[in-house]
C-alpha cells in the first residue's frame, strides 16, 4: 500500500469482514450468544446434541479433514446433519458466525491480489490453525513478517489456539528468532517455579524467565477434590492471613466469571463470615438489555435476521416467543416489519397486541434514524 498511509491495525476477524462485506454488504455477524441460541433451537432440548456445539467450534478452528475424527463415531452422522441445518439457518438469516468468517475469507481473498510490505502479528501463540492459513493468504513473496508470541503462555486452547502454529511458522518461513527472557512482572520465586515447571513441555522454544524485580515471596500449591473444597481452602487461607495482621481489603480472589462457581464461593464466604465484594467483569455488550437492542438493530438492517428477536422479546416484553415468531412468519409474504405487521392484522391472540406495537414502531421509523425507533419501543 502507499507509504504515506497510516498502518492498518485490526483483528483477524475485522480484517476478514472487510472483504466479506465487499461481496455481502448486508451480512449480519452472529456473536457467541446468537450462534449458541441458533444451535440450541435446532437441538430441540437434546442435551447431547447441544454439547456438539463445542465440537463444531473446535472442528472449524482447525478446519482440516482430520479434525472430524475428534467426534465419536456414533455421533458423526448427527453432527453432520446438525451442522448442515445450522449453516442453512445462518444463510436464511443472511448471517455469519466467528468460525465461518475466517474460513470464508481464505476462500475469497486470493481473488483480490493485495500485497503488503510489512505484516506484524501480536499474541501469535493464541492463533488457531485457520488464522495461520489466513496469515499465509496475506503474506506474499515481497512481504516482511514479524510475529510476537510466547509458546509458554497459550491461554486460548479451548478457543482453537494451536500450540503447533509457532513451529509451523518457523518451518514455513525460517525466521530470525529473538528471545525476550527478562521478566519485569514477577519475582524470583515465581520465575523459579515457572522455569522448573515449563521445561516439561515438549513443544516449545527453549528459554528461561529472569526476574528483574528484586521482590520475592512464597509460592504455594493447594489441591482439592471439588469446587467446594477448593473454596474452603481459599477461605481458610484468607482467615489465617487476616489473623496475621492483614486487612480483608488487602486481599483479592481472581477467578473465571462462571456464575455457578461464584455462587459456591459466596456460600463458603458467608459460612466463614468473610466480608466480600464481587466485582464483575461482564462486558457491557453482554448485558441482556444491550443484546436485545443490538438484535433489533440487526433486524432493522437485515430483515432476514429474525433469530435475535426472540431474545429481545423475552427481555423487553415484545410479546412473541420463537414458536409465535415462526407462526407469524409462516403467515407473512416476507420478514420485513411491514409484512409481519400485515400478517398480524389477521391474528387475534393476546400476544399479538404487543407484537403489533413493536412492528408498528419499526414501520413508523422505517426511513428515520434507528435510534428513534428504539426510543419509541423502549418507551
Amino acid at each position: 500500500e502507499a507509504t504515506n498511509q497510516a498502518p492498518m491495525v485490526v483483528t483477524f476477524h475485522t480484517y476478514a469482514m472487510k472483504f466479506i462485506r465487499t461481496e455481502q454488504p448486508d451480512v449480519i455477524i452472529w456473536d457467541e450468544h446468537d450462534s449458541w441460541n441458533a444451535w440450541r433451537s435446532l437441538c430441540r432440548g437434546d442435551e447431547q446434541l447441544e454439547q456438539l456445539y463445542r465440537v463444531y467450534q473446535y472442528v472449524t478452528n482447525y478446519n482440516t479433514p482430520e479434525s472430524i475424527n475428534e467426534i465419536p463415531a456414533r455421533q458423526r452422522r448427527a453432527y453432520s446433519e446438525l451442522v448442515d441445518a445450522y449453516l442453512a439457518r445462518m444463510q436464511e438469516n443472511h448471517a455469519i458466525d466467528f468460525q465461518q468468517i475466517i474460513i470464508q475469507f481464505t476462500r475469497i481473498y486470493p481473488d483480490y491480489k493485495i500485497s503488503y510490505d510489512l505484516v506484524a502479528v501480536d499474541e501469535f501463540q493464541d492463533t488457531s490453525l485457520v488464522q495461520l492459513e489466513m496469515l499465509k493468504c496475506i503474506i506474499q513473496d515481497n512481504t516482511e513478517v514479524c510475529v510476537v508470541g510466547d509458546m509458554d503462555q497459550i491461554l486460548y486452547h479451548w478457543r482453537g489456539a494451536n500450540e503447533e502454529n509457532t513451529q509451523l511458522f518457523i518451518e514455513e518461513y525460517s525466521p530470525r528468532i529473538i528471545k525476550l527472557e527478562d521478566n519485569y512482572r514477577s519475582g524470583k520465586a515465581i520465575c523459579k517455579v515457572f522455569n522448573n515447571l515449563i521445561t516439561h513441555n515438549e513443544k516449545r522454544i527453549k528459554k528461561s524467565s529472569r526476574a528483574i524485580r528484586s521482590h520475592d515471596g512464597t509460592v504455594s500449591v493447594s489441591t482439592a477434590r471439588s469446587w467446594g473444597e477448593q473454596y474452603s481452602n481459599v477461605a481458610g487461607s484468607i482467615i489465617s492471613t487476616a489473623q496475621g495482621g492483614y486487612s480483608y481489603n488487602d486481599m483479592v480472589v481472581l477467578m473465571r466469571s462462571a456464575k455457578h462457581k461464584i455462587q459456591v464461593l459466596e456460600a463458603v464466604f458467608r459460612r466463614a463470615n468473610i466480608p466480600y465484594k464481587i466485582v464483575s467483569a461482564r462486558s457491557f455488550f453482554d448485558r441482556p438489555e444491550v443484546r436485545s437492542l443490538i438484535a433489533i438493530l440487526k433486524y432493522m438492517v437485515n430483515n432476514r435476521s429474525l433469530d435475535g428477536l426472540t431474545f429481545a422479546s423475552k427481555h423487553l416484553g415484545l410479546g412473541f416467543t420463537e414458536k409465535r415468531l415462526l407462526q407469524l412468519r409462516s403467515k407473512s409474504e416476507g420478514s420485513s416489519p411491514r409484512q409481519l405487521l400485515e400478517a398480524l392484522s389477521g391474528m387475534k391472540y393476546k400476544w399479538c397486541e404487543k407484537a403489533r406495537a413493536f412492528f408498528q414502531a419499526l414501520v413508523t421509523y422505517e426511513f428515520d434514524r434507528p435510534v428513534n425507533a428504539l426510543r419509541n419501543i423502549l418507551s
